[in-house]
């Protein structure tokens, strides 16, 4: 009669593997919540340091075209060097 109560009962408890694996399960999903916000954070972080380098690098782009047009302007010769006296 102990052996069938004992059964009995089994049927209607959670093996202590089970309860084990059911509770590592529990920390894995938290883990893995934890996980998926951090990386939302960073990819939101990244798409911002990506807006920042494409508008950094338009700015150098414009910087560069001004000084390029600036450079452009006639540029008066050099002046002769000056004739040794004596000579005509």
């Amino acid at each position: 009669m102990e052996e069938f109560q004992a059964q009995v009962k089994a049927q209607f408890s959670t093996p202590e593997a089970m309860q084990k694996i059911a509770e590592q399960n529990a920390a894995l999903k938290e883990e893995l919540a934890v996980a998926k916000e951090a990386l939302a954070a960073e990819r939101e972080r990244n798409a911002a340091l990506v807006r920042i380098a494409t508008e950094l690098s338009l700015e150098l782009e414009q910087a560069r075209a001004e000084v390029a047009s600036s450079q452009q302007v006639a540029r008066l010769p050099a002046p002769r060097a000056p004739r040794p006296h004596g000579h005509r």
